[in-house]
């Protein structure tokens, strides 16, 4: 198993180059070997999805403090959502540049983060009107995030339809 250091001083073999175009990816070479060309899509992507993912924790967490149905339906719930959604986030990973083996394995770490909201959510849970707090920040962070989405499309058909009528 190979220490901090180990890894530190293996760095000489290390390659960046930077690929000019739309996105800037950077193209990472080990000992001569391509490991990715990865675009900057993929890091947001990533980032956000961390940030996603730690939110359904913190929900799910904050649910089963008050009940073990509410925990349970919001559970599967969830689930539900984001099994189409990490499929969607494999796809533009793969597009991005990564591996398959790098695309799993990177979804899978930013999956990881809903453990991290679990632990916040039953911690803050269990302070009185703690999951209600919760639940509404959740709420409209999730609003936020599809209305966000529902607004821009129309005000988009608007401007393409006032360009075409001028």
């Amino acid at each position: 198993m190979k220490t901090a250091s180990d890894l530190y001083a293996s760095t000489d073999n290390f390659d960046t180059e930077t690929k000019k175009g739309c996105c800037d990816g950077m193209l990472v070479k080990c000992n001569g070997e391509r490991l990715a060309q990865i675009t900057p899509v993929a890091w947001m992507i990533l980032f956000g999805d961390s940030v996603h993912n730690m939110m359904d924790g913190l929900t799910i967490g904050a649910g089963f403090t008050q009940s073990l149905s509410i925990g349970i339906t919001l559970c599967i719930s969830i689930m539900l959502e984001e099994l189409p959604h990490e499929f969607g986030d494999f796809a533009i990973l793969l597009s991005a540049g990564f591996s398959v083996k790098w695309a799993l394995i990177c979804n899978f770490l930013s999956s990881c983060s809903a453990y991290i909201g679990l632990i916040i959510g039953l911690a803050i849970g269990e302070v009185p009107s703690g999951a209600t707090v919760v639940f509404a920040l959740t709420t409209g962070f999730f609003l936020y995030i599809s209305l966000s989405d529902m607004v821009r499309r129309p005000l988009t058909l608007q401007n393409s339809y006032s360009k075409m009528l001028k």
